[in-house]
């Protein structure tokens, strides 16, 4: 997978990714990700990135995210957001 700059995607558990018109709001993500978000900013391809992802996913025993956690180099559950370039959280 390509990381676009300025790009917002969600990455469900399992089925379609899909492409957000913009950086989501605090509600909107909290929406996707089911619950309070944890944010991480990473590297990907040369271009830097962050992940809003689920902060009580493991907890809640919330399915693994085989997508996004390659993507980010570490284990993620649940939906996840991954932004890049002005999408991205400050």
């Amino acid at each position: 997978m390509k990381l676009e700059r300025d790009m917002a995607l969600l990455i469900p558990v399992s089925g379609k990714l899909k492409s957000l018109t913009d950086s989501p709001t605090l509600e909107q993500a909290q929406f996707h990700v089911e619950g309070y978000v944890e944010a991480l900013f990473f590297k990907y391809g040369g271009v830097d990135a962050q992940a809003l992802f689920n902060e009580e996913g493991l907890r809640k025993e919330m399915q693994p995210n085989l997508v996004a956690s390659a993507l980010v180099g570490r284990p993620l559950v649940g939906p996840v957001i991954i932004l890049t370039g002005k999408r991205r959280w400050s």
